[in-house]
């Protein structure tokens, strides 16, 4: 017979047709092979829905721990990851769903605006007097975290071109009496 697939029918009719030439025992239960169904992406688990996907998302843009969003959502840590980002799935990770991304910059947005507002409001309340009353570090370090303050509400500039320009500027030559024409003046 040639060798192929066997349904179990098929196998015990070849395991009877060598026994009774002797040479082949039927094997036991523990040495028969088992098939292993090896689990890889969702299984048997249904697809999250669109809605828990944006309240997962939510949910790790705003700082919860991911291990406890996995083991209520019953999500994987890469899932919330790709949700985050704006995917539905690692596979899809560099084409994210559009409402998805949406949604997380809303969420994102909201939390700008809160932090923008206490950022004012506590440039506000930063005085002459306060100012006057610091010392040396504390001055630097106030003059550090306004340019960083200042360095990331600006919005970036991308400069075009060659960064690497070269100048070259000659110097004028130094002429000599020689090189000027000689007129003799005679009285």
């Amino acid at each position: 017979m040639p060798l192929g697939i066997l349904t179990d029918d098929e196998f015990d009719q070849e395991v009877a047709k060598a026994n009774s030439n002797g040479s082949l025992k039927k094997p036991s239960e523990e040495t028969l092979a088992r098939i292993v169904q090896i689990e890889r992406g969702r299984g048997n688990k249904q697809e999250t829905p669109e809605s828990a996907r944006k309240l997962i998302s939510e949910l790790a843009i705003n700082g919860a721990d991911v291990s406890e969003i996995a083991h209520e959502f019953n999500v994987s840590p890469s899932s919330i990851s790709a949700y985050k980002h704006g995917s539905t799935s690692t596979a899809s990770y560099n084409e994210p769903n559009k409402e998805l991304r949406k949604h997380n910059n809303l969420v994102r947005d909201r939390i700008i605006k809160k932090a923008r507002k206490k950022l004012v409001l506590a440039i506000d309340s930063i005085d002459e007097q306060k100012i006057a009353d610091c010392d040396a570090r504390g001055l630097a370090g106030i003059a550090k975290d306004m340019s960083a303050v200042i360095k990331n509400l600006e919005p970036e500039i991308k400069e075009s071109g060659n960064l690497n320009a070269q100048f070259v500027f000659f110097a004028p030559q130094v002429k000599k009496e020689i090189d000027y024409p000689i007129i003799d003046v005679i009285d």
